[in-house]
């Protein structure tokens, strides 16, 4: 008997499945949290404790600049230190700033040089949360939310950030 599929057309069940969405596990809290700045100082290092605190209404924010990055230096950051190593999946960055441009970088300790980190994951942030897959579960003690576009416009370059929750493979 002849198929009715039309000439040319693959059979609907030879087309590849969507991956599977990651399971993830419970969310594990850094045991520490510091600016990463290594062209330079500043961008409220005090009030970094504010990403991880789980609180929407403290948040952490990067200094207003005239110029987007990476016209003053490559960008600037939060570096998270876990107690003991994670297998990280996701990232939630909750109240980020729309419009920021971000990646998730591993790391091998606390104040690397950006060139000795790498890249693992990145995204845009929008209003409300955001969720930043990893490319695949790594591994670390450190990691990086590292920002390379801040939000803003006209001369007003600024990132807000209220929480960060970092998601195990699960």
């Amino acid at each position: 008997p002849a198929s009715s599929q039309p000439a040319g057309q693959p059979p609907a069940s030879s087309q590849p499945a969507p991956p599977p969405s990651p399971t993830v596990g419970a969310p594990v809290k850094p045991q520490a949290i510091a600016v990463y700045n290594p062209e330079g100082k500043g961008d409220n290092a005090a009030r970094a404790k504010y990403a991880i605190d789980g609180k929407a209404e403290t948040q952490w924010r990067t200094e207003q600049y005239k110029q987007q990055f990476p016209a003053i230096k490559p960008g600037v950051g939060l570096v998270v230190t876990f107690k003991d190593p994670i297998n990280l999946s996701q990232v939630l960055v909750s109240g980020g700033t729309a419009g920021t441009k971000v990646e998730i970088r591993s790391a091998t300790e606390k104040n690397p040089d950006l060139a000795d980190t790498k890249v693992v994951g990145n995204g845009d942030l929008k209003d409300g949360d955001t969720t930043i897959p990893l490319a695949q579960p790594t591994q670390g003690e450190y990691f990086i939310v590292w920002i390379t576009q801040l939000g803003g416009a006209d001369e007003e370059f600024q990132t807000e950030i209220a929480d960060l929750t970092f998601l195990p493979a699960g």
